[in-house]
């Protein structure tokens, strides 16, 4: 989706608790993830609750000011919600 909306930054944030976070590092080391992953510290950090995670995966469009501007979309709805937004800037 970044190739097709130019000024988009994606982000992955990885916050499954029961996870092996080494495992996840090196599946994406070896097959060279196309973004960046964050692999978030659930002991210290509440993300689901901070935008609201009901189920994974879930997406979330924030601004460049840290607001929450789209959330829970998939697919082609995702892409036109992200081309809208963009667009407004």
């Amino acid at each position: 989706m970044k190739d097709k909306i130019p000024g988009l930054n994606v982000v992955v944030i990885s916050f499954d608790a029961e996870g092996d976070k080494e495992k996840l590092k090196k599946y994406l080391s070896d097959n060279g993830a196309a973004m960046p992953v964050v692999i978030a510290d659930t002991q210290k950090e509440d993300i689901g609750a901070a935008y609201q995670i009901k189920y994974i995966p879930f997406s979330v469009l924030v601004n460049p000011e840290g607001r929450i501007v789209l959330k829970a979309l998939r697919g082609d709805e995702m892409y036109d919600a992200i081309k809208e937004a963009m667009a407004a800037k």
